[in-house]
């Protein structure tokens, strides 16, 4: 069974505390550099049988994803945040079909190894004081997306050179990845800025 790579390229800005997808990049496969990013492909293989390995262990998802890449890796579990929000979110926030029962998330916990994670409610990248704005919602995996984490541009070209791997040999997508990414982090009004990712089979 083949392994995917799901990237997202988020930043914050100087006065913003809530990170941004700025672009989703569709990375080619590569299972060496899945690998060496996040133990991608090693997922579906015991550790004996590894050839390369993660130069920083995944991370998990972060619990200040941004709200667009949340939804595509999560589904949201129905009536999960404070009671003034209601068993629904409200569909500016999150599509009703991304929703599942909480017996649904504990499903995939318990016989698909998944967790459940956090997502931030915001309005137009603010923590609103009022309440409609203002939430946390729990959320799983979908299913089949696993291994999340998230890296800076230093940490990914440093887990490159730790291993010997020319960058100017790297397939076009991942070339086009880091050059997007530098120009980002060299915007005078980024403030931090990362690629989360994770893989499916």
């Amino acid at each position: 069974m083949g392994t995917d790579i799901h990237a997202f390229v988020e930043a914050r800005s100087s006065d913003s505390g809530i990170y941004a997808s700025l672009a989703q990049i569709n990375l080619n496969r590569d299972y060496e550099v899945f690998n060496i990013l996040g133990n991608g492909r090693n997922y579906s293989f015991p550790k004996s049988e590894w050839w390369s390995e993660a130069h920083i262990p995944p991370r998990g998802a972060p619990s200040d994803i941004s709200v667009w890449t949340a939804t595509f890796f999560y589904d949201l579990i129905l009536g999960s945040s404070s009671p003034d929000q209601g068993f629904t979110p409200n569909r500016w926030f999150w599509e009703a079909a991304s929703c599942v029962s909480k017996e649904e998330a504990e499903k995939r916990v318990s016989e698909e190894g998944s967790f459940i994670g956090e997502v931030q409610q915001t309005f137009n990248l603010k923590k609103e004081t009022n309440s409609q704005h203002f939430a946390r919602w729990q959320a799983v995996p979908k299913v089949g997306n696993h291994s999340p984490s998230y890296l800076s541009l230093r940490e990914i070209e440093e887990a490159f050179a730790v291993n010997d791997i020319d960058i100017a040999e790297l397939d076009v997508t991942y070339r086009a990845l880091l050059a997007f990414m530098r120009v980002i982090e060299a915007d005078p009004d980024t403030q931090d800025m990362r690629l989360l990712f994770w893989f499916d089979n």
